[in-house]
This record gives C-alpha cells, structure tokens and sequence, in this order.
C-alpha cells in the first residue's frame, strides 16, 4: 500500500508578484497568512497561519501564489 499522504507548503514568487497595492490573495486568505513588511515589497505568506484552504491560489491574478507538494 502506498502511502499518499502529503505535506503542502504556499508561498509568494516574487519573481512574478507585481507588488499590488491591494493584495488579492492576501484578502480572501482566512487565517490572515499573508504579511506584507514594507509598502514596496511582495507579502511573505506565514505557513503556521495557513489554513491550507488554497482559496488564495486562484485570487492572484498573476499566479504569484505557488503550491509545493512533497511527501513526508
């Protein structure tokens, strides 16, 4: 039997983040995850504070919120 059990990680790219004035991921997140430090950088999305609820991942409109699967 295989084990499917998987582990998640979100984050920011910020290679592909325009820096909105309005963060559209960081508005429908539920656990308040995402945390901009400064008005001129990209929001650093919290893991610990992630629901794991992925409703962030189709708000960016940029896809600069990235999914990362890997097994434990």
């Amino acid at each position: 039997m295989v084990d499917s059990a998987r582990n998640i990680m979100l984050e920011v790219d910020e290679t592909v983040c325009r820096v909105c004035r309005k963060c559209l991921a960081g508005e429908v997140c539920r656990g308040n995850a995402f945390i901009r430090m400064e008005r001129d950088e990209s929001p650093f999305l919290d893991n610990s504070r992630c629901w794991g609820c992925m409703v962030c991942l189709p708000a960016c409109p940029f896809g600069a919120v990235v999914r990362h699967e890997y097994g434990i």
